[in-house]
């Protein structure tokens, strides 16, 4: 997700910028790869790392930044797409600096052999077990 969070903001600048319908689509293109990278990667990082209570309300918020871009209404050829690309591009961005920020999941420690540094960051005992338990029949399950 870090490495493709810089792409989506560049690419709502470059379609925020450009009147050239050739970098518009460009542009497009790159923010909707980005976008799909992101999404796919932050519901199994969300998936990972919320308790199982309020999952389902940080997956909600994921799409915010399309939601906010589809319902203005903006089109590309509006007087106004550089001043709402520019705050479109705020949300990666301020993802971004958090992201930095976040532990690993308990999940990859687990992979990695770090059981210890997992029970640190997630400080609830039956859900390591159950984390543990996944972790071992992923190692006995052999995926080609």
């Amino acid at each position: 997700m870090l490495s493709v969070t810089p792409l989506l903001c560049i690419s709502f600048l470059i379609v925020g910028v450009t009147f050239n319908t050739c970098a518009w689509m460009v542009g497009r293109f790159v923010m909707g790869f980005a976008g799909a990278v992101i999404g796919v990667a932050a519901l199994i990082f969300v998936g990972e790392i919320a308790h199982y209570d309020i999952r389902g309300t940080f997956e909600l918020l994921l799409p915010s930044p399309s939601c906010t871009w589809y319902c203005s209404g903006v089109h590309p050829w509006s007087d106004r797409k550089l001043e709402f690309c520019a705050f479109t591009a705020a949300f990666p961005f301020i993802f971004f600096v958090i992201l930095i920020f976040m532990p690993e999941t308990p999940m990859f420690l687990l992979i990695k052999g770090k059981s210890k540094a997992g029970a640190k960051i997630y400080d609830v005992r039956m859900e390591m077990k159950e984390l543990e338990e996944a972790v071992e029949e992923m190692k006995r399950t052999e995926v080609s």
